[in-house]
């Protein structure tokens, strides 16, 4: 079975990093560039893992990740936050249970490393 991870990420040059290590690591990806169009797959998909840009069009972060708790596909998912604002640091999002905070920018390597280490490697 294919792990699918989403990610949500709006800058298309971090999409195509993420998405293509991801990929060449084993994973199955799927992108979206704001929250809304994240926010509406995830209510129908449960993915393995959720790779959570905060600063996003239509919809941020921070909200989505609020409401992905509150979906029944999202409820448990694990997600790795990710930003480069010096607004926001781990601890803003201890109510929502992430996985992982990660300040960009993140190299390949290590966000693949980090998936692995959350939710194995790609079967």
């Amino acid at each position: 079975m294919d792990k699918i991870i989403l990610i949500i990420e709006d800058e298309f040059d971090i999409q195509t990093m993420l998405s293509t290590a991801l990929q060449r690591a084993g994973y199955k990806t799927v992108v979206r560039g704001d929250g809304a169009s994240g926010l509406k797959w995830l209510e129908q998909i449960a993915p393995e893992l959720v790779i959570l840009d905060i600063m996003l069009p239509e919809l941020d972060g921070v909200e989505l990740l609020a409401r992905l708790r509150e979906t029944p596909n999202g409820e448990h998912v694990p997600v790795i936050v990710s930003s480069a604002s010096i607004q926001h640091n781990e601890s803003d999002f201890s109510d929502y249970n992430i996985s992982k905070f990660l300040p960009k920018p993140v190299m390949p390597k290590q966000m693949v490393e980090h998936v692995a280490s959350i939710i194995g490697v790609a079967e």
